[in-house]
């Protein structure tokens, strides 16, 4: 009986080495072992007629004990994780021309505004509807903080639309370039705005700014 465990501890420790080579040397996919056919094949050739082989035991007994002490050797190598690539984070489009006046030039002309509070567009329409629309998306202001200013509006108001609530309402816009104000004088000044501040945008770039959800629909 000790003799046959001395056995099956041997031929344990022969197996483990041969597995342990095999993980080694070769790749996951086919580092796989089948322990049963060594096991098998070292009864085969066992010439020990008082070995395992003719002791009484039976070949499923071993295979059983073998099985208890290394249980993983029979199951393939785990397939190694994937890499996740994670891409380099770039300053998306809408960003980068946030606060502009856009020109969708392969269409009609139709223009846009970035708005910088969510980097989305709104569309302006004709001349009246966009002064409205400048008006309902600017920031109020009292004539104190305007004069502040001295001509140039802070870094975190470029392309706003300022509105100076105390004193008629008067529309300014923040050019987003040098951050200089730049008065809209109702419509016609709205269509002013357009034509001086407008930059000519392609549709597959334009595609890439979402439009806000209160936007008026183009026609």
């Amino acid at each position: 009986m000790s003799k046959k465990i001395a056995k099956i501890a041997t031929l344990a420790l022969i197996t483990l080495f041969v597995f342990s080579a095999a993980v080694v040397s070769v790749s996951p996919a086919s580092a796989a072992f089948d322990w049963r056919t060594l096991f098998l094949l070292s009864r085969l050739n066992d010439d020990d007629s008082n070995g395992i082989l003719n002791s009484g035991g039976t070949t499923l007994g071993d295979l059983f004990i073998l099985q208890q002490l290394f249980p993983s050797l029979s199951e393939a190598a785990p397939e190694p994780a994937p890499v996740t690539v994670t891409p380099a984070v770039t300053v998306s489009l809408a960003r980068r021309l946030s606060g502009r006046i856009l020109l969708q030039v392969q269409a009609n002309g139709e223009a846009w505004y970035v708005n910088p509070v969510n980097t989305q567009r709104y569309y302006l329409g004709k001349p009246a509807q966009a002064f409205n629309i400048m008006s309902s998306l600017s920031l109020g202001i009292t004539r104190a903080t305007f004069d502040s200013y001295q001509g140039v509006a802070p870094a975190s108001l470029a392309g706003r639309f300022l509105l100076v609530t105390d004193d008629s309402g008067k529309l300014y816009y923040v050019n987003p370039a040098n951050r200089s104000l730049v008065f809209v004088s109702g419509p016609a000044g709205a269509l002013d705005l357009i034509e001086d501040f407008g930059l000519g945008i392609t549709n597959a770039d334009l595609a890439k700014i979402s439009v806000a959800a209160t936007s008026v629909p183009v026609p």
